[in-house]
């Protein structure tokens, strides 16, 4: 069974960022199992409240233990696909076989200067003396961060190689160029990842002791199960951890895909400069924010987006919208870091400007700012 996911794109307006410093990974070696050659064989996820129960067997390979959930990945021989499934059915545990991959998806978004205004205007705003810390799970990034961690080539490094991330990163540092980025390398140059690496990468991140989790992927929901990615969202939200998803590029409802149906995480629409809801944007998120003609820095040999100029692509998609929310959560979490996921939700909504035809609204970073200051004191 195989699962399509697609990374969204937007196009943004990059400044430069501003500096950050190499850190050392957390216990980053538990990530990095030997890997056998996988021809012949398939990743299976099986996750459920009786783990314990499911005992594996020695021609089965563990991939991954994870934390956020009660679950393994494994690599399977595929002529043992069956047995395993029976296994975890006899112990209640849910079971899929992870065949999971990204498609680059893109459309059009703003290029007014937010920030500038921002911090212009409101200079006397107190921020604390750190940034929030954002893990960023995309295709990696050409910019300095934190920490990092490449799941496709089991290294330190997450380079790059798509221009997704990278373009992700710069609007997030545009918008909050305080925040402190951790970047979680979970899908290869094409765009193309296993669902079992983002668990993998969430957990990674948890592990880093980030505020914001900010992940630019969805996939339609195939049954009635719970998906384990959804669930694992929901899980980092109980954490503490602010979740932040775009809505998707489908022109549906988000509650059709995951992890953007988590009731949990901060759901992001996209509209145009006027506030027009972007076409291709699902509906039913929580929030909306400029996803169309987005200029945003790349890499030099960028897979999305059009070329404007050197390595500044013009893109669109709910991802970017993310991105602009997610710089703008930062910015709450600084100046308020005792703001839970579910009232930074309510500041949003309190703050928004109006969109037409929606009663939700689109994001106004000014108001939320003067509204989450003093919100739960």
């Amino acid at each position: 069974m195989r699962r399509k996911f697609f990374l969204l794109a937007i196009l943004f307006l990059f400044l430069v960022v501003s500096g950050a410093f190499l850190a050392e990974n957390k216990k980053i070696d538990q990530y990095y199992p030997s890997l056998n050659n996988e021809n012949g064989k398939s990743r299976v996820i099986v996750w459920g409240d009786s783990i314990n129960k499911f005992e594996i067997q020695d021609d089965e390979m563990l991939l991954y233990d994870y934390k956020i959930i009660d679950g393994y990945c494994l690599i399977v021989e595929n002529n043992k696909l069956s047995k395993i499934k029976k296994r975890a059915e006899r112990c209640n545990l849910d079971y899929m076989i992870d065949g999971s991959d990204f498609e680059l998806d893109f459309d059009k978004s703003d290029k007014k200067n937010e920030v500038k205004k921002i911090y212009g205007e409101y200079g006397n705003v107190k921020y604390n003396n750190h940034g929030s810390k954002i893990a960023v799970l995309d295709t990696g990034s050409a910019y300095p961060s934190l920490a990092e961690i490449d799941f496709v080539e089991q290294d330190y490094y997450a380079d790059d190689e798509n221009g997704h991330g990278t373009a992700i990163v710069s609007i997030i540092k545009r918008t909050d160029p305080r925040s402190n980025i951790y970047v979680a390398k979970i899908a290869d140059k094409n765009g193309n990842a296993y669902l079992s690496d983002i668990i993998a990468a969430i957990d990674w991140a948890i592990e880093n002791d980030v505020n914001i989790i900010t992940l630019n992927m969805y996939s339609q929901i195939e049954n009635d199960i719970i998906s384990p990615l959804t669930l694992a969202i929901d899980k980092a939200v109980d954490s503490g951890i602010i979740c932040i998803l775009p809505a998707g590029n489908s022109a549906d409802n988000v509650q059709n895909f995951q992890p953007a149906n988590s009731d949990k995480a901060i759901v992001v629409m996209s509209c145009d400069a006027n506030s027009i809801p972007s076409s291709f944007s699902n509906k039913g998120g929580d929030i909306y924010a400029v996803g169309e003609d987005v200029l945003a820095r790349s890499i030099d040999v960028s897979r999305i987006g059009e070329s404007v100029v050197d390595n500044i692509v013009k893109v669109s998609g709910t991802s970017f919208a993310s991105a602009k929310v997610t710089g703008a959560v930062g910015l709450l979490k600084e100046i308020n870091p005792l703001l839970t996921s579910e009232e930074i939700k309510e500041v949003l909504k309190k703050s928004y400007d109006n969109v037409k035809g929606d009663e939700t609204g689109r994001i106004n970073i000014e108001n939320a700012l003067k509204i989450g200051e003093f919100y739960n004191y």
